[in-house]
C-alpha cells in the first residue's frame, strides 16, 4: 500500500521468526506513546513465549497479529484477540500501535482495514470492540470513519504520571 509520503506499506501476518523484533518493536513504541497499555518495560514477554503466542495463532478462527513494515521496519503491530469461551468466540477485540515517527500517514487506517476485512472473511468474527484514550481525539475519527460507534466510557484506565485517564470504548457489527 502507497501511504501519503508515497512510502510503501506491506502488511503480513506475524510469524514466530518476527518474535525478537516484535519485543524489541513494543519497548520502542513504549516509550514513545502514552495512548497504549504499558510503558517502558512493561512488555516482559520472553522470545520463547512471544514465538508460542504467535503459533498459538496460527490455525486460530477468532485470532490475527499483523504486522505493518516500511523497507522491512517493524512501524506498526495490530492484532485481533477473539474470546476463548464459546459464548464470546465471536467477539474480538482489536489492540494497534504505530511507531512516533509514522503517526498520521495513514498506517493506522490501512491496518485497522486490514484486521476488519480478514474479520468479514472469517465469517466468525460478529463483532469487534476496541478502547481508545478519551483525548486520543485523532484515532476517536479514524475508527468513527471506520464504522465504529461509541458504545462507552470506562473511568480511570490508565494511570500515567500519577494522572489518570479515561477510555471511550467502540464497536463494530461485522455483518
Amino acid at each position: 500500500m502507497s501511504l501519503k509520503t508515497g512510502e510503501i506499506l506491506n502488511i503480513r501476518k506475524a510469524t514466530p521468526d518476527d518474535a525478537i523484533e516484535i519485543i524489541n518493536y513494543a519497548d520502542k513504541v513504549s516509550r514513545e506513546s502514552d495512548n497504549i497499555s504499558y510503558g517502558p518495560g512493561e512488555f516482559r514477554m520472553t522470545i520463547e513465549q512471544e514465538q508460542n503466542y504467535i503459533k498459538s495463532l496460527k490455525d486460530s478462527k477468532n485470532c490475527i497479529m499483523i504486522l505493518g513494515l516500511i523497507k522491512k521496519q517493524i512501524v506498526s503491530v495490530a492484532s485481533l484477540t477473539g474470546g476463548k469461551r464459546k459464548r464470546r468466540e465471536h467477539l474480538a477485540s482489536l489492540g494497534i500501535t504505530v511507531r512516533k515517527p509514522f503517526w498520521r500517514q495513514g498506517i493506522g487506517r490501512e491496518m485497522s482495514k486490514f484486521l476488519i476485512n480478514w474479520a468479514q472473511q472469517s465469517n466468525f468474527i460478529r463483532k469487534i470492540n476496541l478502547s481508545v484514550r478519551i483525548d486520543n481525539i485523532g484515532a476517536i475519527e479514524l475508527y468513527k470513519q471506520l464504522g465504529f460507534n461509541e458504545v462507552g466510557i470506562l473511568t480511570r484506565v490508565l494511570k500515567i504520571n500519577e494522572e489518570f485517564y479515561d477510555a471511550l470504548m467502540m464497536g463494530l457489527n461485522i455483518d
